[in-house]
């Protein structure tokens, strides 16, 4: 009530967006926390009232007439001298006219240290460092800091020894275990910017003066750490931030991961402005160092994967904000240098990591992430409504089409385990990393395989494996899912 006899409200709006607008930042500079209701409360439409903007395809986003869309940048403008670091201004958003995207003026900024772990494949590092010297900045001074662990091969050494002849360029040699977070911990240590860029060497900068637009979001004084949109080779998104996802074993969704048509990405507003997630990939993530050093850096038992992800959440729990951008043009050769985590040591790692991740943020994955709404598809990479939940269609039948068992050794002490398995439709084979994973359970459990997928029974080749790898298999049609599997079993 007080805020709304304020005299810094205008005596009238264009338009209820602009007035809610005026408020709403105008409680953020008064310190107000602010709390999201996800129960829709009012439905609006745009064919009713135009001043209330739709959020649907471009045509429907876009009801407003030039004099609000002033407006609207005159109060953003206003706030912004308030809220933002002196050096920073806003611009309309290129591809949304009633949003605005954090420009910082200031030209030196001061200085970002750049550090980019390899071992050999010196071709994949010579092409991140061009593209870096060809299009990092006109404006901002930046050093180098090669971490190289443990190279073996002739022509990287010889071309280590001619590349740090430049006067910002060095490198640290560290002959230990691939640890992504202990190599930049210690690399962090020769680092003398107020900024560190993490780099994976597989990273190419295709627009000028990336370090500008990733910097643009520190003009707001809470940003910790800046991420970018990563593009595949073929121009699809690799990544544009991390959503954590509320009670699953995957941890992680990534909006955007995959779209590749520009009309289905400039209709999904986060997609395209300079927006807050939880967390953002360490292929390329810009860091205050200061920030960067009250957390203690990286977790090094976090050595391949979600180290990127623990660093974003515990610099938020120390009040910092974690923003993603997507104006800059940066192609991810997504593991090329160090390959995919699907079956083996690197597997057993990847979930090892991946269950210490949802241990240390155990009651962030236990309320879901504050900056997504739960009404949203848990699986969706484009923002799609939660289904219903399904409903039950009666008592699960076990609809069992065939059965196997091995004969077993009198006194047989393990204990039975259930494996329920799925594998699609039309599928006829059985997962490499799978079938690894029953070997080693069989070593302590007798592994009873149920397979709700009908189409192995065409692929002796798929069933032998199975046999060989299981002490009984029973394949099933797909009635109940995994919870049929189990009662079957």
């Amino acid at each position: 009530a007080a805020m709304l006899r304020s005299e810094r409200l205008q005596r009238s709006y264009t338009c209820l967006h602009s007035f809610k607008l005026d408020l709403a930042l105008q409680a953020c500079h008064q310190g107000c926390s602010a709390l999201h209701i996800h129960q829709p409360l009012v439905k609006t439409s745009a064919l009713l009232n135009p001043c209330v903007p739709e959020q649907g395809w471009p045509a429907e986003r876009h009801p407003f007439t030039q004099e609000q869309l002033d407006e609207i940048s005159a109060i953003k403008q206003r706030h912004a001298r308030i809220n933002l670091k002196t050096s920073a201004t806003l611009r309309v958003n290129p591809w949304q006219a009633s949003c605005h995207d954090l420009l910082l003026m200031k030209t030196h900024p001061g200085l970002v240290s750049i550090l980019i772990p390899f071992r050999d494949r010196v071709d994949l590092t010579k092409i991140c460092l061009r593209s870096l010297q060809a299009h990092a900045s006109d404006s901002i001074s930046f050093e180098i800091i090669l971490i190289d662990n443990g190279s073996q091969e002739e022509c990287t050494q010889t071309w280590v020894e001619e590349i740090t002849k430049e006067a910002n360029i060095h490198c640290l040699r560290v002959n230990e275990p691939f640890n992504f977070s202990r190599l930049n911990n210690l690399a962090r240590k020769l680092c003398k910017g107020e900024y560190l860029l993490f780099l994976n060497n597989d990273i190419e900068f295709r627009s000028p003066n990336v370090l500008n637009q990733l910097l643009d979001p520190f003009a707001y004084p809470g940003t910790a750490a800046v991420g970018s949109r990563l593009f595949y080779p073929d121009h699809s998104i690799q990544h544009q931030g991390v959503v954590i996802i509320k009670g699953e074993r995957r941890c992680v969704l990534e909006p955007g991961k995959h779209l590749h048509h520009r009309e289905i990405i400039d209709s999904l507003v986060p997609l395209t402005v300079q927006e807050e997630f939880s967390a953002a990939s360490a292929a390329c993530l810009l860091v205050k160092a200061d920030r960067f050093d009250a957390i203690g850096g990286f977790d090094e038992d976090l050595a391949v994967v979600f180290n990127d992800v623990d660093l974003c959440l515990r610099l938020r729990t120390a009040g910092g904000n974690i923003v993603v951008t997507p104006h800059p043009t940066i192609i991810h050769h997504e593991s090329v240098s160090r390959g995919k985590d699907l079956e083996g040591k690197a597997w057993a790692r990847h979930q090892r990591e991946s269950g210490l991740l949802r241990k240390k943020h155990a009651a962030l994955y236990d309320q879901g992430d504050s900056l997504t709404s739960p009404h949203l598809h848990h699986h969706s990479n484009r923002y799609e409504p939660a289904p219903p939940p399904p409903l039950s269609l009666g008592f699960v039948r076990e609809q069992v089409l065939y059965t196997w068992q091995r004969s077993t050794k009198r006194g047989d002490q393990r204990p039975v385990m259930i494996f329920a398995q799925y594998g699609g439709e039309i599928s006829r084979d059985i997962r490499k990393d799978v079938l690894a994973l029953l070997r080693i359970y069989r070593r302590n459990f007798y592994v009873v395989v149920v397979a709700a997928t009908p189409s192995l029974l065409q692929s002796p080749r798929s069933l032998s494996d199975l046999r060989r790898d299981s002490d009984a298999v029973v394949i099933r049609r797909n009635e109940g899912y995994d919870y049929g599997s189990w009662m079957t079993g």
